[in-house]
């Protein structure tokens, strides 16, 4: 029976979960619960190859990841986008980088601002001060 997509994304976020803790049973039980109910979660069969893969099972891994594409390139061709791919989980990770780098450019901004303020400097010419050399710092992040 299909349930409700909150009910597919809760169980997924408990998959996601239990797969974090390195309860790959308990993931894989919980994200085949929010692919019952949603037969066509892409995250949810994402997920649990990566489950089968930490548990050295490669050939159910490579169904799900099989599944996941499938169902993603027909999302795609239903937007009427062609030719695009799943991304890797090599791209989420440089996604996840990027965004730890925004993170610390922030952090270095906030930073800048409270030295900045400290010796007296205010306005709006101290956030564009702060806004340049926090890019800047990306910039000369390593990629």
């Amino acid at each position: 029976m299909v349930g409700t997509n909150n009910q597919s994304t809760e169980a997924a976020r408990e998959g996601t979960r239990l797969l974090s803790e390195g309860d790959l049973d308990g993931a894989i039980s919980a994200l085949s619960e929010s692919i019952r109910l949603n037969p066509t979660s892409i995250y949810a069969y994402r997920t649990r190859a990566e489950a089968y893969q930490r548990m050295g099972k490669p050939l159910e891994s490579q169904k799900d990841l099989e599944t996941a594409d499938r169902f993603f390139a027909n999302q795609q061709s239903s937007l009427g986008l062609k030719n695009q791919s799943m991304p890797a989980n090599e791209d989420t990770a440089g996604c996840l980088n990027y965004g730890v780098s925004f993170l610390l450019a922030g952090f270095l901004g906030i930073g800048i601002q409270y030295v900045l303020r400290k010796k007296g400097w205010t306005g709006v010419g101290v956030n564009a001060i702060v806004f340049v050399l926090a890019m800047f710092a990306l910039a000369l992040l390593p990629e």
